[in-house]
């Protein structure tokens, strides 16, 4: 019985190292991998930050109209009589300052809709605005004499 006893000791004690190693393994491969993250954000931390470049808010929206500009007129290559691309090509244009750039997408806007009187109106707009020389303001509607009433004084009797 003494016999059967020590070997049970023996096993218990087998058991025990076995277990006492399979925590070490397991503390051993918990630190590793946590340490290996902390080295990558001590890393990344380390780094020098990335330099931030500062734009003229102007030159941004100027090149965002030229993109939207050369996408419009990508779309016109496919697609001649898109409405939607005619009208987003002269409002870039406009915004632009390029009046002349406007007038052809407008004139074919008012060729293929003629009954649509804003884009008449537009387009006679934008002509004006590109006839005018160079750093005059764009006379509108409601400047132009021909559109304030004339008021005539009235006397009492």
């Amino acid at each position: 019985m003494s016999r059967l006893s020590v070997s049970d000791r023996e096993k218990a004690a087998r058991q025990k190292k076995l277990m006492n190693g399979l925590a070490i393994f397991g503390a051993i491969a918990f630190l590793g991998s946590t340490s290996y993250g902390m080295v990558g954000i001590i890393r990344q931390g380390m780094e020098p930050a990335p330099a931030v470049t500062t734009q003229d808010p102007a030159a941004s929206q100027n090149a965002e109209l030229l993109a939207r500009a050369k996408g419009y007129e990508l779309v016109l290559q496919r697609e001649p009589n898109n409405p939607t691309a005619l009208e987003g090509l002269a409002i870039a244009k406009i915004e632009l300052g390029d009046a002349q750039g406007a007038i052809a997408p407008l004139e074919k806007l008012v060729e293929l809709n003629p009954n649509n009187p804003e884009y008449k109106a537009a387009l006679e707009q934008v002509r004006q605005g590109a006839a005018q020389p160079t750093g005059s303001p764009p006379s509108s509607p409601a400047t132009t004499p021909e559109a304030s009433p004339q008021t005539t004084p009235t006397t009492s009797p």
